[in-house]
């Protein structure tokens, strides 16, 4: 990877014609979105493999239930309708965890600490499914309201106002965050209503582990175990192109919603490979750049 931009070398890296496929104007606007993302208050949201769905989501964003297979006017019509179309999602910084005592009343305490030991405020965490691809946005043009939403309950659901979003399920209880936030359960999330388009997204997460189903002696149905490895940063650079590939393909003439890719655990792979603390740098650089005008 390259080393951190000094200030000279971040305008020469704006201009730059060095990433793939793109044109200074395009890459710049791709690297102003990019961020720490592990910086609280991000809203993201899993979407599963990107041959069943991420297609569909970059180009008509985020739908309430039924979800991203839907045809987009027979979804309008049902939202228009109903008024109970639901996104779920989670937001950094904004939740807590399940109990020990949880788990061990499941019979399932050994499982506890591999989930839930060290959990950061992070997207890696609250994947915790195969090939899972994250939606970043931006949760700025939507506002929260404190009395929860339940999935189950139509009038819950129908009186959540329009680009409101709430606490789903009721969960995480009276825990806070340092700014007195309540925090939510990752298994529930939070939801919003009705749909986040586009135009809100600011990023891409993969966390994609190759999955391989390892037989037993013993040849009865169910004797097998599943193995996880998760995918080399060279897979992740050449997942990252693909998505890039996909963008470009499906808003030709819009580059200012092209997002850039991260891998996990917050490394830049597209529209530029950076580490981890590269990109800290990069922002902060970059932000400096722009107060000074």
């Amino acid at each position: 990877m390259s080393e951190t931009p000094t200030p000279e070398e971040f305008s020469r890296l704006i201009e730059s014609k060095e990433t793939q496929e793109l044109n200074p104007e395009a890459f710049g606007l791709v690297m102003t979105k990019v961020q720490d993302i592990n910086t609280e208050g991000i809203g993201f949201s899993r979407i599963g493999c990107i041959e069943n769905s991420l297609d569909r989501v970059l180009e008509k964003g985020l739908l309430g239930s039924p979800g991203p297979e839907a045809d987009i006017s027979k979804w309008a019509k049902q939202a228009k309708e109903e008024k109970d179309k639901l996104v779920f999602f989670n937001i950094t910084g904004r939740y807590t965890t399940p109990s020990r005592e949880e788990y061990k009343r499941a019979g399932a305490e050994d499982q506890y600490d591999e989930l839930w030991g060290a959990f950061p405020a992070s997207i890696k965490n609250v994947g915790m499914v195969a090939n899972g691809i994250h939606v970043l946005f931006d949760l700025k043009s939507f506002r929260e309201d404190s009395r929860g939403v339940w999935e189950g309950n139509k009038k819950m659901r129908q009186r959540l106002p329009h680009h409101f979003y709430a606490i789903h399920g009721g969960g995480g209880g009276e825990s806070q965050n340092s700014q007195g936030q309540t925090l939510a359960d990752p298994r529930f999330g939070f939801a919003l209503k009705q749909r986040i388009a586009p135009r809100f997204f600011t990023g891409i997460v993969l966390n994609l582990e190759h999955v391989t189903r390892r037989v037993h002696n013993i040849p009865r149905q169910g004797d097998y175990s599943l193995d996880y490895k998760n995918y080399s940063n060279e897979e992740n650079l050449i997942k990252a192109k693909e998505i890039a590939e996909l963008m470009m393909k499906l808003h030709p003439d819009k580059p200012d919603l092209f997002l850039p890719v991260y891998d996990v655990s917050g490394n830049l792979l597209w529209p530029k490979e950076m580490g981890y603390e590269q990109v800290k740098e990069f922002i902060a650089q970059r932000d400096k750049t722009k107060e000074e005008g």
